[in-house]
Order: structure tokens, then sequence, then C-alpha cells
């Protein structure tokens, strides 16, 4: 029987809901964004003299596109902050303010600077790997660009169906379906039984797959074209649900932690603890369902069995590696000693 929530985990769950689903409509329209000023032609000529280096270069991401999105990070962090004033007696909520103290200052840069540096170092890692596959396999220049940034179908306006957004397991997904399809032998591995081997691919191509399949023949280049665009969509939209789901928490929780530290800050609490609640299932990691139930004073840290530090669930200021903090849903419940007024 799963247990009871805290008041302060319903908060933030109810804060979840709210803000995620900006935060990804930010990070789609982000990607719509830079696929619509990258420079086609300079890309198709960088990739026809093999220049990895400058045909990367050319997709670095805009910081200024991305605002949008480091700004849904911000006001979640500090609605998570607030949040923390349903917490405190009537007689003493009033004094409590959150957003403009240099502890969220600081936090608030360090989360969206941190956000920005991953999402580019992982396009431009994503990007350099599948264009070295490209030349290696003579692909087109003007073929592997247009895969890269998506193309405008007819009648329309803006570019879909491309590599950008992805990170490099994703493209590699998207580009091993594409291998697979396009090889007469390899092509029945599109199927795992009686249904696609990914989740994430479009089951409206099922019927012209099996055909190729039982045909013994690849499926056509054009019909080929259009299941990758597909598949790419819907992966693309795959990561923005993570990485919203991810980083919505992350950066509630850390609201949250600081919105209590600030309680000690101004004096309108004189310690507390902090402790580590695991949600408790076969998706929960093993290091995670170690630490539930255990509880530390404010500022000292957990330690999870990969050996990386957290203040709560999913803080990054001390270094804990992607794999103590990617779509972790712990959250931490505070308990504190107020001072005699």
């Amino acid at each position: 029987m799963a247990r009871r929530l805290t008041a302060q985990e319903r908060r933030i769950a109810a804060l979840l809901t709210k803000h995620y689903p900006t935060v990804r409509d930010a990070f789609l329209a982000a990607v719509q964004a830079q696929s619509q000023i990258i420079d086609i032609d300079a890309l198709e000529a960088a990739l026809r003299r093999g220049n990895v280096d400058r045909a990367v270069e050319l997709l670095r991401v805009n910081q200024q596109i991305l605002f949008p999105l480091t700004e849904a990070i911000r006001a979640t962090y500090i609605e998570g902050g607030a949040s923390v004033a349903a917490t405190l007696p009537l007689t003493i909520r009033g004094q409590f303010g959150f957003g403009g103290n240099p502890r969220a200052v600081e936090a608030i840069e360090r989360v969206t600077g941190a956000l920005s540096e991953i999402l580019e170092t992982e396009q431009l890692d994503m990007a350099r790997d599948i264009f070295r596959k490209g030349i290696s396999e003579g692909i087109p220049p003007r073929k592997q660009a247009l895969d890269m940034v998506g193309r405008i179908t007819p009648g329309g306006k803006t570019r879909k169906g491309g590599f950008l957004g992805l990170d490099g397991p994703r493209a590699a997904q998207a580009d091993r379906v594409r291998d697979i399809l396009s090889d007469p032998d390899r092509v029945a591995e599109y199927f795992k039984g009686n249904r696609p081997r990914y989740t994430t691919t479009d089951r409206r191509f099922d019927a012209t797959v099996r055909r190729a399949i039982k045909e013994g023949r690849a499926v056509p280049a054009r019909t080929l074209d259009k299941i990758t665009a597909a598949h790419k969509a819907r992966l693309l939209r795959n990561r923005a649900e993570t990485i919203s789901r991810t980083e919505t928490l992350n950066s509630l929780r850390a609201g949250q932690h600081d919105g209590f530290g600030t309680l000690m800050d101004t004096g309108l609490a004189s310690g507390m603890t902090v402790k580590w609640l695991a949600t408790s299932d076969g998706r929960t990691r093993d290091s995670h369902r170690h630490l539930n139930g255990e509880s530390r004073d404010y500022g000292e840290l957990f330690e999870g069995l990969s050996g990386g530090q957290m203040e709560f669930p999913g803080d990054t200021s001390h270094g804990a590696p992607a794999e103590e903090i990617i779509q972790c849903r712990c959250t931490a419940v505070y308990r504190v000693k107020r001072p005699e007024f």
C-alpha cells in the first residue's frame, strides 16, 4: 500500500502539474525557433567540404532563443521557494519573503545556466556524431543539412522532423531505425513480436513496413524519409517531456530548499532537518531507496551509492552525476525548529 503524501509533497506535486507543461512547450518552441534561423546553405557548404567542426558550430544554441525556457525555470524555482510560506504560522507568515535575496539570485543563475550549458553540449555532441556518420556513408550534404534541421512541409512555414533538439541516444535510435528500414535484410528488425521495437515509432506506418517485409525489400526512400521524420518528432516530444518534468521538479525542489534556508537566514528558524522520501516502486533507484527515511541537518549532504552528494533530491550544486538526478521523483520533508520570540 502506498504511503500517504505529506502536505509538503502534495504542494510540490501540484506545482509540478502546473508548471511542467509551460517548461515543455518553451523547450519545443526554442527548438523550433532555432531551426528557423540556421543558415542551411552555410551548413551544406561546410558538410560539402567535410568540415564537421564548422557545421557543428552553425548549430550552436542562440541564448536569446532559450530565454523563455530559462524564464519558465526561473518562475518555477521562485514559486517553489514561495511555497514555504504555507508551512508557517499565520503570525509570522507575513515576515517571509522569497525571490530577490542573494541565496535565490545565485541559485537561479546556477540552475538556468547549467540547463543552457547541458542543452547546448548535448546538441553539439549529437550533431558531430550524426555528421561524421553521414559523411562516412556518402550522404549528400544537402540531405544531411535538412535531416539535421528539418524540412518545411508543403504549404507550411516551419521545419519539422530534424535531429535538432535531440540528445545523442535519441538521435542514435532514429538513425538506427532508418538503417534498419533501408536494408532489405534487416527491415524485419523494425518489429519485435507484433509491435514496433521502439515505442516512439509512429504506428501509422506499420502496414507499410509489414508490406516491405513480406515483399523482401527495403522501405522506399520517400516513405523512409516520412517514417524517420515522424519518429524524430516523437523522440523530440519524448525528450521535451523528460526535460520538463526533470527540470521543473528540480527547480521546485531547489526553490523549496532555499526557501527553507531563507527562514534561517532571516531568523525565522533556529535550525531544521531534511528528510529524504523516495517514491517506492519498481522505477526507484537503488541509491535513493537506500536513502529513504534518512534525515540530515539543513546543509549537510546525502550521499548516493554512485558517490554523488546532494543536500536534497535533485540537487546539482555539489556535482551529483546525471544518474542521480534525471527523472528522480524523490522529495524532501523539512522539520523546522522555530526560535522562541
